[in-house]
């Protein structure tokens, strides 16, 4: 058995860094564009007849959300060019909408389940 006691270092473990803002604008871009996709492709799949009631009141106001939330960004990005700091608020906006975006393909997910053939 050894005397030596363990370094401080050994005993905390490794902690990530914190991704660089272009990295984390890049991936919000990212994010909101795989998220845009998978939404587009689920809804060309889907008949709008499929939708029940709920689901296309939820839908839409989740269209209407993010169209809003979209052109906010918009705003943001003008200000940006004179506001140093909006662009953090750009990078919380891209994270929102994504957010908002994989909701509502959840939902378009299980419409679709509903409607496949039972096996």
């Amino acid at each position: 058995m050894s005397d030596e006691s363990p370094s401080l270092e050994s005993l905390v473990p490794d902690i990530p860094e914190p991704p660089t803002f272009d990295e984390a604008v890049r991936t919000g871009v990212q994010r909101l564009q795989d998220a845009l996709a998978e939404f587009e492709a689920l809804a060309a799949r889907i008949p709008e007849e499929a939708y029940r009631d709920g689901e296309a009141r939820v839908l839409e106001s989740t269209a209407a959300e993010v169209e809003s939330m979209v052109e906010a960004g918009q705003i943001d990005f003008e200000s940006a060019a004179y506001d140093g700091e909006a662009w953090y608020q750009i990078v919380e906006d891209l994270q929102r909408v994504a957010s908002k975006l994989y909701d509502a393909v959840f939902l378009l997910r299980d419409v679709e389940k509903r409607l496949a053939p039972p096996r």
